[in-house]
């Protein structure tokens, strides 16, 4: 195996030894060149792609992309023979991955939990799936299809999102602030008065600058005059 891929990318750390490990990424729509036992197809949950792409992208996919990306992933893992959910394969060390390369077979600790669904992407992934049942078969068959290093496959994803997406896990999930691109009304009142107060500041350096320009120009025709009236009494015999 020389090879992975992703409808998203993969976190950091599991990243960064796929890199060690000397695996390289190629681009899903490219995935089906590398068919067989030289891939890794490395997929996740629907909530958990829904809060990823949140974070890595500006503008929010659509539900069609969304079904694509699973029918795409399912397509793949009929033809591919490795895949794995992104969470399990995150739980694995460098050498148990370097051991899956080698088609050998990685074990996680029985008592491994599955990941903890962020609420409010849970009330969306709800919503989602009972709009586009076929996200949620294509996901499961995923399941069914990948290795589970000894965990069991996530059959019971429905409830594990509706026990995360109660009202008041959601409403607190809603209010939080995401610092890297949401700020609360009071953050957002505060900056735009240091913004105006910087604009300010920006154009009274503007009119010094012009102060002073003009103080120069007095200073210099004073100069002037005073060089002239010199000469012109030197000149008087």
């Amino acid at each position: 195996m020389r090879h992975w891929c992703s409808a998203v990318a993969p976190e950091p750390n599991l990243r960064d030894t796929l890199d060690a490990i000397g695996l390289e990424g190629v681009a899903m729509e490219d995935a089906s060149d590398h068919c067989g036992d030289d891939i890794l197809l490395i997929y996740s949950s629907p909530d958990q792609l829904l809060q990823q792409w949140r974070e890595d992208q500006d503008t929010p996919p659509s539900k069609d992309t969304i079904q694509q990306i699973f029918q795409t992933l399912f397509l793949l893992s009929e033809r591919i023979e490795m895949c794995a959910a992104s969470w399990r394969l995150n739980q694995l060390d460098r050498t148990s991955l370097l051991r899956l390369t080698r088609k050998e077979q990685p074990f996680l600790d029985q008592s491994t939990l599955f990941p903890e669904a962020n609420p409010l992407a849970s009330l969306i992934t709800l919503n989602l799936l009972q709009e586009i049942p076929a996200i949620l078969d294509h996901y499961l068959n995923l399941e069914l299809k990948s290795k589970l290093f000894g965990l069991v496959a996530d059959v019971d994803y429905l409830n594990r999102l509706r026990s995360r997406s109660i009202a008041e896990l959601t409403l607190t999930d809603w209010w939080q602030v995401n610092p890297e691109r949401e700020c609360s009304r009071e953050q957002a009142t505060a900056n735009l008065l240091r913004m105006q107060q910087l604009q300010k500041d920006y154009e009274q350096v503007f009119l010094n600058q012009d102060d002073a320009k003009k103080l120069l120009r007095d200073q210099n025709n004073l100069s002037r005059k005073l060089l002239i009236k010199q000469a012109k009494q030197q000149l008087v015999p």
